[in-house]
């Protein structure tokens, strides 16, 4: 126990390596924790490489491999700390409404988000979807919003040390608080599982 409380403390989002025992958070994958760094000189130059696995693995033998220049773009990032988590709550009730953009140049935008893969790209990219009218939201942008929505659940749940249900109806709550959502959305958040 003090050890995951001395972990929250450290957690930034800002460090640019990581040791053995950190805990990562990654959208699809949820909490994780680096086992080692390891060498694996066919996957990297300079053969370096987190050993990263679930943190909740059940049967599952999953495990990932990350070169240790790639941490950021590959979705593993170190989790909000509970202060920041409360910071992108009230950044999604209060968020500035998004620079209406079309086509390639928002699907760019919402790329450069996930890449930069924080808890807050997270909401600015949920509210750059929810500020586009219903009919300029295609397939593609549904799909984002449901990854977004869903990482940003998860994580806020981690941080928040809420149950993932507990943390949909807080995101729910705070982007109703903003505006008005549209059927579809409020769809997805009601979807999003433990």
């Amino acid at each position: 126990m003090l050890g995951q409380a001395n972990d929250r403390k450290k957690r930034t989002g800002k460090e640019k390596s990581c040791k053995k025992g950190q805990l990562l958070f990654h959208p699809s994958h949820g909490v994780c924790r680096i086992r080692g760094i390891v060498s694996r000189p066919e996957l990297a130059v300079d053969g370096l490489c987190y050993w990263i696995e679930p943190k909740k693995r059940g049967r599952s033998t999953v495990c990932f491999f990350i070169t240790t220049s790639r941490l950021p773009e590959s979705g593993f990032h170190i989790p909000a700390s509970g202060k920041k988590a409360s910071e992108v709550v009230d950044y999604l009730k209060n968020g500035e409404k998004q620079k209406r953009l079309m086509g390639m140049e928002r699907v760019e935008t919402l790329r450069a988000l996930a890449k930069k893969n924080t808890a807050l790209d997270y909401a600015k990219a949920l509210h750059m979807i929810i500020d586009h009218p219903e009919q300029e939201v295609n397939r593609e942008m549904r799909q984002l919003f449901k990854y977004y929505l869903e990482g940003l659940v998860r994580e806020l749940s981690f941080s928040l040390e809420l149950t993932v249900s507990l943390a949909a109806a807080l995101v729910k709550a705070s982007l109703q608080e903003r505006t008005k959502l549209e059927e579809w959305i409020l769809k997805v958040i009601d979807s999003v599982e433990e």
